[in-house]
């Protein structure tokens, strides 16, 4: 979690392999979440 907000939320994450006990950096994500519970114009 980068940041976390009432609407909007930030979040990364990197994943790495082991190989003979060496850590390589293999994938990364970037995320922007939005709450939309309660807000006006939106429905189920």
């Amino acid at each position: 979690m980068v940041k976390a907000g009432r609407t909007l939320t930030l979040a990364t994450a990197e994943v790495f392999a082991v190989s003979d006990g060496v850590e390589k950096l293999c994938a990364m994500l970037t995320a922007t979440c939005m709450t939309i519970a309660g807000r006006d114009g939106v429905a189920d």
